[in-house]
């Protein structure tokens, strides 16, 4: 028993020594393929692009799942083309904003439909005119932003979808080339971003809240366009990232692309050279955690004044910004899958190697105890099992932050729950044993204080 638990205690601490590493897909796309949205659905990695072919034979349609093994083209073997803005699953479909030829009368699907995995729909409301820009699926009600009119029915850039009809949401939000950009759920209520001034309410600028009832300003919102939201894990505050280079209100500031609001009042992100704020000239296009820190893609690289090299991510740790070397380029999005940062954009070239468009981005988690690091020191995380695929004694790696009530539940691939832990505090593991597992897909999902923070495959041979 002793030998047994130095092995499983080796293989932990191994999983924490891998250093910081740009790396390949398995798969290979062809030159100039750009890739413009990343999503999670079923534990595979969705991502939609502007290219035909992976590999050089395969056709995905712009449009395919990855497993971490093997890519699916979305439509099976149907060569359609497709473009696409904006999707979540819901309900066992893919509500998708996008573009697709080929479909008999294709026109009703350009702006907007439905996928079950065999066959295309849309919901009952007339076409809309045009493009659904954002999706987010919350409560029972599917949020559609975007289109101004669906038919005869005003939406003014904002709708939802609550199973049977489709709803206005008092008047909606407008403005000179308005649109939407991203939403989000803070503290239980639905925060929308983009383009925008007005509300029937206000005058949000650029950002808004809604109630359930009515829109509501935040403060006097953003000098300038917001591109991404993201909330941190302790829903403590709501990341704003965009263009504007200015957050009003009684005691408004300068904002390098990039702010953060509270509930109550925006506050900055101390920054760690006043020359970063060059980088409000080109923006932030999306944002997302990653072992706890905050990473930033922008449009633009970060001026030569600061004394780097150029590069277009980087992380905030709570305290100040560092720039992830190796990547120049135009980055779309950012997904954290199978314990790696996914970054997609039109880049060519990491560390001077071809990387069409696609890359991974791992980076070992900082967990030590630390007044300089309050943001990690606050994120609960869980890490893949150890070894996986297994047989036999397990290690589940985990960070559960001093004072949180945290537990770790193994589910079968049928939603069965089969084996619970209650998280010790701090970096710890959880060591089990499947020898009594069927052979199959589990899913191990972690929940602090009440909500589900994230979840691992595992597989059992």
């Amino acid at each position: 028993m002793k030998k047994a638990s130095f092995v499983l205690l080796l293989a932990f601490t191994t999983l924490f020594s891998k250093g910081q590493q740009w790396s390949l897909f398995p798969f290979q796309s062809s030159p100039n393929y750009s890739f413009s949205k990343l999503e999670l659905w079923n534990n595979q990695l969705v991502l939609s692009g502007g290219g035909e072919y992976i590999n050089d034979t395969i056709k995905v349609n712009s449009f395919f799942f990855w497993d971490g093994q093997d890519i699916t083209p979305f439509f099976g073997e149907k060569n359609y083309d497709s473009w696409f803005k904006a999707y979540c699953f819901y309900q066992d479909k893919f509500w998708i904003g996008g573009s697709i030829t080929g479909f008999p009368n294709y026109s009703l699907y350009d702006d907007f439909y439905l996928w079950d995995g065999d066959t295309i729909s849309t919901l009952p409301i007339p076409h809309p005119d045009r493009m659904v820009t954002s999706i987010l699926a919350h409560n029972g009600n599917v949020y559609l932003g975007g289109p101004l009119h669906y038919g005869g029915i005003e939406s003014n850039l904002m709708s939802y979808w609550d199973g049977t009809a489709l709803h206005q949401m008092n008047g909606g939000l407008s403005g000179d080339f308005a649109e939407i950009k991203d939403m989000a759920i803070f503290k239980g209520e639905l925060y929308v971003s983009g383009a925008f001034t007005q509300s029937q309410n206000g005058n949000p600028f650029n950002i808004a809240r809604w109630d359930g009832q009515q829109w509501h300003d935040l403060d006097t919102g953003l000098a300038g366009d917001v591109w991404a939201l993201a909330v941190d894990s302790e829903d403590n505050y709501l990341y704003a990232a965009g263009s504007f280079t200015f957050v009003g209100g009684n005691n408004g500031f300068g904002a390098c692309g990039i702010a953060r609001w509270d509930g109550q009042q925006w506050s900055k992100i101390p920054l760690k050279t006043d020359d970063y704020c060059a980088l409000g000239i080109f923006g932030v296009r999306d944002i997302e955690w990653y072992h706890g820190e905050l990473y930033a893609a922008m449009a633009g690289g970060i001026p030569d004044s600061v004394g780097e090299s150029d590069t277009t991510l980087m992380k905030w740790n709570g305290v100040e910004w560092k720039p992830i070397m190796g990547i120049l380029g135009f980055i779309e999005d950012l997904q954290v899958y199978n314990d790696e940062l996914i970054v997609a954009g039109s880049f060519e070239f990491v560390n001077g190697n071809p990387y069409p468009g696609l890359a991974r981005w791992y980076s070992p988690p900082d967990t030590t105890l630390s007044v300089n690091k309050p943001l990690i020191n606050k994120t609960a995380w869980l890490w893949p099992p150890q070894p996986n695929p297994n047989s036999g004694r397990v290690l589940v790696p985990y960070f559960n932050p001093a004072g949180k009530a945290s537990t770790i539940t193994i589910t079968s691939n049928e939603g069965k729950t089969l084996a619970s832990h209650t998280c010790k505090a701090e970096k710890n593991y959880w060591e089990l044993n499947t020898t009594n597992y069927a052979k199959g897909i589990y899913y191990i999902s972690m929940v602090t204080d009440g909500w589900k923070k994230q979840s691992q495959k595992m597989v059992v041979e």
